[in-house]
């Protein structure tokens, strides 16, 4: 198993051979763990939970305030792959907000299989497909994995709760849908020089104003906040893993002069860059 951690986020990837009868246990740290078996047949047990099957096309969503222990037991011969992704609780916080983290705390203990979205199941294999090297494979999987969060709670958590107070989680059409996660990962392909909003709507084929609706129910900001803070996220993992040797250069890769990226970024993460590159060092 393969574990890639950055920006608060663990990635577990797990591809391997599984025999019919094979017994193991885990302990998974506290803090928000979800993830997706894209293939392999196999049954959990754990205190508080119970028995759960588990298969292809099954995840998980699901918040624990101490490490708890899991028995696995496999059903059936053939390919054990998945990915899990775990938030620490120390950061979900800033990464989630206070209300979502709340009524995650209060309504995922208990996790539970449900089926996973084709949304979550195409990054996910993105993931276990990826063969960069380095910190540009640190920095695929952990964009994926953020992704995935973000397909995960809308298409999840959040749902339910609106569901329970007599909502409609998404009130756009799935074609719709569909465009939107197009033109993010549009955006994510080319951070430093993304289309205005009017382009990207003719790239998707939707009008503008629906586009930066959708797009705000979805990813929880406009376009061009999240274009932002993505630049921020992505510049300050390739300065911690010393794939971006200088602030000066991070700035220019990313469409900022360095003096405003610099205060751009104390504003986002409390420290300057300059100060993140001396602790990495």
């Amino acid at each position: 198993m393969q574990i890639i951690k950055s920006m608060g986020l663990e990635v577990y990837l797990n591809s391997s051979e599984i025999t019919a009868g094979e017994n193991w246990c885990s302990v998974g740290e506290s803090g928000l763990w979800l993830g997706s078996i894209l293939s392999g047949d196999l049954e959990t047990q754990r205190a508080g939970v119970g028995r759960q099957s588990w298969s292809k096309g099954r995840s998980v969503l699901q918040w624990s305030d101490t490490p708890a222990e899991t028995e696995h037991a496999v059903l059936e011969d053939g390919q054990m792959t998945c990915v899990f992704i775990r938030v620490a609780p120390e950061c979900a916080e800033d990464l989630l907000g206070t209300r979502t983290l709340q009524s995650l705390q209060k309504t995922t203990k208990s996790g539970g299989a449900h089926n996973c979205s084709d949304a979550v199941k195409a990054l996910s294999w993105q993931i276990m497909g990826c063969s960069l090297n380095g910190a540009a494979r640190k920095l695929f999987v952990v964009s994926r994995a953020m992704e995935i969060l973000s397909h995960t709670l809308m298409d999840g958590f959040e749902g339910e709760v609106a569901r329970d107070r007599g909502e409609r989680a998404n009130p756009f059409a799935p074609s719709d849908v569909e465009r939107i996660y197009e033109a993010q990962a549009i955006l994510m392909a080319d951070l430093q020089n993304p289309p205005t909003v009017p382009e990207l709507a003719q790239k998707v084929g939707l009008n503008a104003g629906k586009l930066g609706r959708g797009f705000g129910k979805i990813y929880g900001a406009p376009v061009y906040a999240y274009i932002k803070e993505q630049r921020l996220l992505q510049a300050r993992s390739l300065l911690e893993c010393g794939a971006i040797g200088t602030v000066m250069e991070a700035a220019y890769n990313f469409g900022y002069h360095p003096a405003h990226f610099s205060t751009e970024f104390k504003r986002r993460f409390g420290e300057t860059p300059s100060s993140l590159v001396s602790r990495h060092r």
